[in-house]
């Protein structure tokens, strides 16, 4: 559906309130069904800043390769002193 909607033409793409908006709603009833069925739901663990433990909201690479929450970074690197180019 996402690449049907980015047609160059727009009468190529869906309709948005006899189509789009359809499926939008079938999946929104669909994740609110998993999550009543599974009780919570969590985000996978590469939204997970290994540091904190939580879900990251400003996510940062680091020169390790790794993905870290910006504050977590930043903190590391003030307890460091580690100069800054």
């Amino acid at each position: 559906m996402a690449v049907q909607c980015c047609k160059l033409r727009c009468r190529d793409r869906p309709d948005l309130e006899t189509e789009v908006l359809p499926l939008l709603k079938k999946l929104f009833e669909f994740a609110e069904m998993h999550v009543r069925v599974e009780g919570n739901l969590r985000a996978p663990c590469q939204y997970f800043c290994p540091i904190l433990q939580e879900a990251m909201e400003e996510p940062y690479i680091a020169t390790d390769g790794f993905t870290y929450e910006y504050r977590a970074i930043k903190a590391w690197v003030d307890r460091q002193r580690v100069t800054r180019d």
